[in-house]
């Protein structure tokens, strides 16, 4: 048997065990920030750290949130294009098939202009990263406006 006593952990590793275990834990209900800060002390970690943790995971939550509402609008917008294509290509067929047979070859250049849209809505790369912090501007911009506006509004009507 090994001695427990012992035995030594990187802090990756004493990260990756407590999360381990506490996903296995079976409790269903919400901690308090005071319980957090109490397990905090147990395992010799500030209430600063702990604070300044908080703040990061918050904006981390944030950041995630904005992802999925972007990948929503990306693949409505996929959709919109695919759905337009496919009209277009059905059209060039009955085109073709009444007038010039020829015609057929545009349903390939459409066939990969959708397989291209595709590839840029679903690679999560460099491109889907520039394209998300882009948005993520646009948002940001277009509340601001939209606060200051709706401020200047209120204080020019009372």
């Amino acid at each position: 048997m090994v001695d427990q006593s012992s035995t030594t952990y990187q802090q990756d590793d004493i990260h990756e065990i407590l999360e381990l275990a506490i996903a296995r834990q079976p409790y269903e209900g919400e901690f308090s920030r005071a319980q957090l800060l109490e397990i905090a002390a147990e395992l010799d970690i500030s209430p600063e750290q702990i604070t300044q943790a908080e703040q990061e995971w918050v904006i981390r939550k944030q950041v995630d949130r904005d992802r999925q509402v972007f990948d929503r609008q990306r693949l409505s917008q996929f959709r919109h294009e695919a759905g337009r294509a496919a009209i277009m290509s059905g059209f060039i067929v009955l085109l073709s098939i009444a007038i010039w047979p020829k015609l057929l070859y545009l349903c390939i250049f459409t066939g990969c202009s959708v397989a291209l849209k595709a590839w840029q809505t679903f690679h999560k790369g460099d491109a889907y990263e520039r394209a998300f912090q882009n948005w993520q501007r646009r948002r940001q911009l277009h509340s601001t406006v939209t606060n200051v506006w709706q401020n200047l509004r209120r204080a020019f009507q009372g």
